[in-house]
C-alpha cells in the first residue's frame, strides 16, 4: 500500500505500467505517511539528514521532514537564519516538531576576539594577535565579513604571502593596531568591489543571477546578461574563481546569501525590472516552474501576465494535496489583478482550499467576495446554483442547519432549469441540513 501511495509523487516506484494517479484529498494522510516511510527506509543507520535554509521550504516538505525527524531521533539537522524563519512553512513545521520531540537549539553567535585569532592562525599558519584584533573590531566577528575583508585585503595588495608562506602587510613593522589597513566599509562594499574588479561582463552576469533564484544555470539566465555564450561562460568561471559563486547540483549558487543580496541591492529599478522580464522569458522558453515565471513577471511590473502562471502553480500544488501552498498561489493570483471572470474562478478555488484547511472565517469572507462578484457579473443560473451549493455546504458544516436549508430551498426555487446533477447537489445539502451533524432527522425552528 505504501509503495503505491508514494508512487503518486514518484511514478518510478511503481513496478507496473499503470502507476497510480495523483493523491486525493481523503487520502492525504496515507500519502504523507508513505513519503515518510520511503524517506526513512532510504536513510542508512549511520547517515544524518541535513536540511539547510529551512525557511525556504514549502509546508508539505517541512511536514514530511518533521515526521521523519520523529522516527530518526538525533539524526536530523535543520538550519535556518534568524529573522527569516517567519514563513508559514518554517514556523508551523518547527513549532509542530517542538511539540512532539525535544529540540536542541544551537544558536551560532559571532566569533569572539579569541575565535578570530584562531581563524587567522588556521588560515595563515602563524600568530598575529594585533592583526586579528583589528579584524575583530572591523567585522564584529561575523564570519562572512571576516572572509570578505581578507579577500578585499588580498585583492588590493594590502595582504600578501611571504616566500615562506606567512601573511604580511605593508604596515607590519611600524603599526600599533593596524588602524592603517584599508578596510571596506561593509560586507556589501567588499562584495561590490570584488565584483567590479572582475569586469563589466561578470558584473552583468552576477546581477542577473542575483534575481534568478538558486541554484541557477546559464540557460536559466538566458539573455538577461546580454552576453554572448562564450563570454557568459568566461564570466561564470571568473565569478567562481573569485569565490562569489560555487558549483551546486548541476548549476551554481552564491557562496553566501549576503553576497547575493549585496549585488541585488545595487540594482536600480529600471535595470531590476528589465532583468526580471528577461528571466521570465528564459523560463518560459524552457518550460520553467510556473511560480518562478509569475514571480519574475510580477517583479517586472507585469502582474496581469503572471495570473495564469500563478493559477498553474496552484493547480500543481493542489495535485499533491498541498492545500496551504495552493491557497497562497491563488491569493497571489488575485493580488495580480485578474479580470472579473478569472477572479471569480480563482475565488471559487480559494473557497475550496479554505474548506480543506478548515479556516472557517476566511472561508466565509471568500464566499462573500464570490457572491459579490457573481452579482456584478450577472452569471448564468448554473454558476449561481454552484454558489448556492457552496453556501449551503458551509452552513451545514457550521451546524447552522436552518440557514443551510434556507439557501438550499431558495436555490431550488430560483434555479430549477439547470442540469440535474447540480440540482442533486443542492438537494443533498438540504437533506444534510435536515439530518443534522449526526445523521439523525431533526426539526428546525420555524
Amino acid at each position: 500500500m505504501w509503495r503505491r501511495e508514494a508512487a503518486r509523487l514518484v511514478p518510478e516506484l511503481w513496478p507496473g505500467d499503470d502507476p497510480p494517479g495523483p493523491p486525493t484529498p481523503d487520502g492525504r494522510a496515507r500519502f504523507v505517511e508513505a513519503l515518510v516511510r520511503v524517506l526513512t527506509a532510504l536513510i542508512p543507520p549511520d547517515v544524518v539528514i541535513v536540511q539547510d535554509d529551512l525557511q525556504w521550504m514549502d509546508y508539505p516538505s517541512v511536514e514530511v521532514l518533521s515526521q521523519a525527524a520523529l522516527r530518526l531521533p538525533n539524526r536530523v539537522l535543520l538550519t535556518l537564519r534568524r529573522g527569516e524563519a517567519d514563513t508559514d512553512a518554517a514556523r508551523q513545521g518547527v513549532l509542530a516538531l517542538g511539540r512532539q520531540i525535544p529540540l536542541e537549539r544551537l544558536v551560532l553567535e559571532p566569533l569572539g576576539e579569541r575565535g578570530v585569532r584562531d581563524l587567522v592562525w588556521v588560515l595563515s599558519g602563524g600568530e598575529a594577535p594585533l592583526f586579528a584584533a583589528r579584524l575583530h573590531r572591523a567585522t564584529g566577528g561575523n564570519p562572512l565579513a571576516l572572509l570578505e575583508t581578507l579577500r578585499h585585503l588580498a585583492d588590493t595588495g594590502a595582504l600578501h604571502l611571504e616566500p615562506g608562506g606567512a601573511w604580511a602587510t605593508p604596515y607590519d613593522d611600524q603599526t600599533r593596531d593596524y588602524a592603517e589597513l584599508p578596510l571596506p566599509d561593509s560586507v556589501r562594499g567588499a562584495v561590490l568591489a570584488r565584483a567590479a574588479r572582475l569586469g563589466g561582463g561578470a558584473r552583468r552576469l552576477l546581477e542577473a543571477a542575483s534575481l534568478a533564484g538558486e541554484p541557477f544555470t546559464l540557460t536559466d539566465l538566458g539573455g538577461a546578461s546580454a552576453l554572448p555564450e562564450w563570454e557568459a561562460v568566461e564570466a561564470l568561471e571568473q565569478a567562481v574563481a573569485a569565490g562569489l559563486l560555487t558549483v551546486a547540483g548541476g548549476g551554481h549558487r552564491f557562496s553566501h546569501e549576503q553576497v547575493r543580496s549585496a549585488l541585488e541591492s545595487a540594482l536600480g529599478p529600471e535595470r531590476r525590472r528589465l532583468l526580471h522580464r528577461k528571466l521570465a522569458e528564459a523560463l518560459l522558453r524552457q518550460g520553467g516552474a510556473p511560480a518562478h515565471v509569475a514571480h519574475h513577471l510580477e517583479r517586472a511590473g507585469r502582474p496581469r501576465e503572471a495570473v495564469p502562471h500563478r493559477v498553474r502553480a496552484a493547480q500543481a500544488a493542489a495535485a499533491v494535496l498541498a492545500h496551504a501552498q495552493a491557497l497562497g498561489e491563488y491569493r497571489r493570483a488575485l493580488a495580480d489583478g485578474p479580470d472579473d471572470p478569472t477572479a471569480f474562478a480563482i475565488h471559487a478555488e480559494v473557497v475550496e482550499h479554505l474548506r480543506f484547511l478548515d479556516r472557517r472565517e476566511e472561508r466565509r469572507a471568500a464566499l462573500e467576495a464570490l457572491s459579490a462578484l457573481a452579482e456584478r457579473l450577472a452569471l448564468p443560473a448554473e454558476e449561481r446554483l454552484h454558489q448556492a451549493v457552496r453556501w449551503a455546504h458551509f452552513y451545514t458544516e457550521l451546524d447552522e442547519e436552518a440557514r443551510a436549508l434556507e439557501v438550499a430551498e431558495r436555490g431550488l426555487r430560483e434555479f430549477g432549469d439547470v442540469p440535474e446533477p447540480l440540482l442533486a447537489l443542492l438537494w443533498l445539502e438540504g437533506g444534510a441540513a435536515l439530518c443534522g451533524p449526526w445523521g439523525a432527522p431533526r426539526k428546525l425552528d420555524g
